[in-house]
């Protein structure tokens, strides 16, 4: 009877730690920067494809090239404003070529496959979630 007591009470913290651990992510940092990782051509639910020019290191700035489902091609710049290995996310601003802004932060999958974009339009906070093309920057 003591036996079962003291195995029951080791299966439920063992069950107990492995569901914590399920909960919290660990340290994604040996992915590497997510500044680098956001490189390359995604596209969103609406057929919109965006595509991430690799970053400057001086300048912390890169190509940002958006396509519309009616083919229109829209040619920017993103500044990496700060970016966190270590849960993958990366804060940019977007810079329009008429001179517009907007702060976006992308928290890309540990698989590389899939990123979640926050921003706030127009007062509202919307979010979205692209899927990786492949690694084009440029269309």
């Amino acid at each position: 009877m003591r036996l079962a007591m003291v195995c029951g009470a080791l299966l439920a913290a063992s069950l107990g730690a492995c569901a914590r651990q399920a909960e919290a992510p660990g340290d994604l940092s040996a992915l590497g920067p997510p500044s680098a990782r956001l490189v390359g051509h995604w596209a969103t639910p609406t057929n919109d494809e965006l595509y991430f020019g690799a970053v400057d290191p001086t300048y912390r700035t890169g190509s940002y090239v958006l396509v519309h489902p009616d083919k229109k091609v829209f040619r920017h710049t993103y500044r990496v404003d700060a970016e966190d290995p270590s849960d993958q996310h990366v804060a940019v601003t977007l810079l329009f070529a008429d001179g517009e802004r907007r702060d976006e932060t992308y928290v890309i999958a540990a698989d590389g496959r899939s990123m979640t974009s926050s921003t706030v339009v127009t007062g509202v906070p919307t979010e979205t979630r692209l899927s990786r093309v492949d690694d084009a920057t440029t269309r």
